[in-house]
C-alpha cells in the first residue's frame, strides 16, 4: 500500500512538473508571437514601398528622352551637303 502511495505521489509530482513546463513554454510562444507581429510591421514598411507602383513621371510618358532632349548626330565632311547641293560638294 505505501509503495503504491509513494508511486501515486511521484507521478503527482512528474505531473506538476510537467504543467509548469508548459505554463513557461506557453509564455515564450506569447513572446515569440508579440515579437514577430512586431518583425512583420517592421518588414511591411521596408517592403511597401519597394512594392508600390511607380508614379509616373510626366516628362518620360513616351521613353527615356523627351522630344526636348533629343539632338541629331553630327554630320561628318561626307554627309554635309556641298555647294551644288550633294552630299560632299560632289556633283
Amino acid at each position: 500500500m505505501q509503495q503504491c502511495a509513494n508511486h501515486n505521489e511521484h507521478l503527482q509530482q512528474q505531473l506538476a512538473d510537467a504543467q509548469q513546463e508548459m505554463d513557461l513554454m506557453a509564455e515564450d510562444l506569447e513572446t515569440q508571437a508579440h515579437e514577430n507581429q512586431d518583425l512583420q510591421a517592421h518588414l511591411d514598411a521596408i517592403v511597401a514601398p519597394l512594392t508600390a507602383p511607380a508614379e509616373e513621371d510626366p516628362e518620360e510618358d513616351m521613353g527615356e528622352e523627351s522630344d526636348m532632349d533629343y539632338e541629331p548626330p553630327a554630320l561628318t565632311g561626307a554627309d554635309r551637303p556641298g555647294p551644288s547641293g550633294t552630299a560632299g560638294g560632289r556633283a
